[in-house]
């Protein structure tokens, strides 16, 4: 039985009536009514009593009813709640940052103002939109162009990451964009990162050991032992920026370093191997350096700029060696060492040294499964396609050395296999050169292969 009532007494007689009533779950609920009138509050009052017992009865659906009073919420109060619930999950600032800003972005130009303006299609339209206005951190417009698909699927993740969590959190009936799929990022990719190979790792370490430069905040031995722990741990940046005397096991067997949960970008606490030449060098450099600091605390935050210079400054001097051998001065100045973007567009940042740490793992002949673990990826995928760059000379070399075909199998239907499996995995990195030089050189080997004839690597 429901009641009304005033509070305060009889000095508050002139006040709004309370109403007092057990919802459906038979807790009891008290509201103002915000009337006066008495006989307002009463009516008030039998129609909560008269929704209650209906959603008891089952006549009023309770998760229907709560469905359309958050569709009815402003969808700047969901992108609030969503925002505290990623900062809750205890993600970085950054990661927070990056989501809300997709999300906001995506809502304003579907002009949505709950989230049933967020189907489909206009949603695609909207990270259409995005895509050719391009990068607004580019102030000249002639140079602006769109954005790659990469980015798209940024865009994409995080407005489907704010719906699904709509649906997960009770406040939409279904995931409004599940049916939505990524764009083919092979089809436009910006960015072709390259391994770096073993004599420009030689060359780069001996003069970033010599150079410093106040613009690095790393003085040049401090940068060097960085980049040898980069080439021989595929550690990131930040987890490389974490890294303390602790944080290395140089006695164990074999040596290790390790990364914080905390700093990890998986979140749980990884080990990597080290070679036993880079852990006494390690040893070495850790004998002057304080206990409990960071040791690359003052690492740049633009990482890409700094391994940039350093390349550019070794291979300046790597030019000036060939001092007044002007053929070979010339020739050193055509080539790809120690450039940090090649030929064939690909560059030669900090995340680099990952793919290089990666890619020498393949090449070694580790399982596929041995370089996930070591690469910490989540899929082998990711670790043979994007990462592992296997090379023409090294498919070359497998083909050589191999004792697995079978007898009564013609050598050249296994030179036609190498040859098909070279273009297979090239055409998805390097198409302009594979359709220009290269084909080139596997025709011939090709042709020479039949007529058995030696062939040199050029």
């Amino acid at each position: 039985m429901g009641t009304i009532f005033k509070r305060g007494g009889k000095a508050n007689r002139g006040g709004y009536w309370y109403v007092s009533w057990f919802d459906y779950t038979g807790k009891r609920r008290t509201e103002c009514s915000r009337t006066t009138d008495k006989a307002t509050a009463e009516r008030i009052v039998a129609k909560y009593e008269a929704d209650a017992a209906a959603r008891r009865s089952g006549a009023i659906d309770a998760t229907l009813e709560r469905f359309g009073i958050e569709a009815r919420r402003p969808i700047a109060e969901h992108v609030a709640d969503y925002k505290a619930h990623l900062e809750a999950r205890q993600n970085t600032s950054r990661h927070v940052a990056l989501t809300i800003a997709h999300v906001r972005a995506i809502i304003d130009h579907c002009s949505a103002t709950t989230y049933h303006g967020l189907t489909g299609a206009v949603v695609m339209q909207a990270i259409d939109n995005v895509r050719r206005a391009g990068n607004r951190k580019t102030k000249d417009e002639a140079r602006r162009g769109p954005m790659s698909l990469r980015t798209c699927n940024a865009y994409l993740r995080s407005i489907k990451s704010f719906t699904r969590w709509l649906w997960i959190e009770k406040r939409s009936p279904h995931d409004l964009l599940v049916g939505l799929r990524g764009f083919n990022e092979e089809t436009d990719r910006r960015h072709l990162r390259r391994e770096l190979t073993a004599e420009e790792i030689g060359y780069l370490l001996r003069h970033v050991e010599t150079f410093t430069t106040p613009m690095h905040n790393l003085a040049g031995p401090n940068r060097a032992m960085l980049l040898r722990l980069a080439l021989g741990t595929g550690l990131r940046a930040s987890e490389l920026r974490s890294l303390t005397p602790e944080s290395f096991h140089l006695h164990d067997e074999p040596a290790t370093v390790t990364v914080a949960a905390a700093y990890s970008k998986r979140r749980r606490e990884d080990s990597q191997p080290l070679r036993a030449d880079l852990a006494g060098l390690v040893r070495n450099w850790l004998a002057d350096k304080p206990r409990g600091e960071r040791l690359f605390a003052t690492m740049p935050g633009n990482t890409a700029r700094m391994l940039r210079s350093d390349l550019e400054a070794a291979r300046a001097a790597w030019i000036a060696d060939a001092k007044e051998n002007t053929k070979e001065r010339a020739d050193r100045q055509k080539s790809d060492f120690l450039r940090y973007r090649n030929a064939v567009g690909e560059v030669a940042d900090f995340h680099s040294t990952r793919h290089t740490y990666i890619s020498g793992i393949v090449a070694g002949g580790a399982s596929v499964k041995v370089a996930q673990e070591l690469a910490r990826h989540s899929t082998s995928r990711l670790t043979v396609d994007r990462y592992a760059h296997t090379t023409c000379r090294m498919l070359w070399t497998r083909y050589l050395t191999s004792t697995t075909r079978s007898p009564g199998r013609p050598k050249e239907a296994s030179y036609v296999q190498l040859v098909l499996t070279m273009l297979r995995l090239t055409s998805r990195k390097a198409r302009s050169a594979w359709r220009s030089k290269q084909c080139a050189i596997w025709c011939e080997m090709t042709r020479r292969q039949a007529t058995k004839t030696r062939f040199a690597w050029p």
